[in-house]
């Protein structure tokens, strides 16, 4: 079994500098789709709203992310791009529950994983209103979190268009 390591390391210094993505000759291609997941973007310090004129997906970053694998770059993002909208459903489901039942724990628990899994995926917008929600929920103040739901919602209907339609 090949080891991730390398593969993680490779795409945290590649986030952190903002650099393309290298990778290491003793690392492994095949790894890399999971290290794109698991690895988290360098934080930010803004708590603010993303500007309604962001749009929905950054395809440089998409290239930066995915770039690197060559010709497996098209497929892995098909893959991810199906993983994402297979699964965000039942993610905003949960999300809309906690807002609803003001249950901070469930929607931090799913504004932190729709905030990975769409920063992966060059969704900066909705990256950013899950982080918001996610700090909302890790503080417990629940104000405000189905508007911000709903913006989450929009959010990824406009992403899950960009995605589908976004051509390599």
């Amino acid at each position: 079994m090949a080891n991730p390591i390398g593969a993680i390391a490779a795409v945290q210094t590649a986030r952190i500098t903002g650099t393309a993505l290298q990778i290491p000759q003793a690392a492994s291609p095949h790894l890399f789709p999971s290290a794109l997941i698991f690895c988290p973007y360098p934080p930010t310090t803004t708590m603010e709203l993303p500007s309604t004129d962001t749009p929905a997906i950054d395809a440089e970053l998409i290239r930066l992310n995915l770039g690197a694998l060559g010709e497996d770059a098209a497929e892995c993002l098909t893959f991810l791009t199906q993983t994402f909208t297979e699964d965000t459903p039942g993610i905003l489901a949960q999300m809309r529950q906690g807002a609803e039942q003001q249950d901070a724990a469930t929607l931090r628990i799913n504004a932190h994983t729709l905030k990975s899994s769409s920063a992966t995926l060059g969704a900066a917008s909705l990256s950013e209103l899950c982080k918001i929600l996610e700090a909302k929920a890790r503080a417990e103040d629940l104000s405000q979190t189905v508007e911000l739901v709903n913006q989450v919602e929009a959010a990824y209907a406009a992403a899950k268009v960009a995605l589908e339609t976004f051509q390599w």
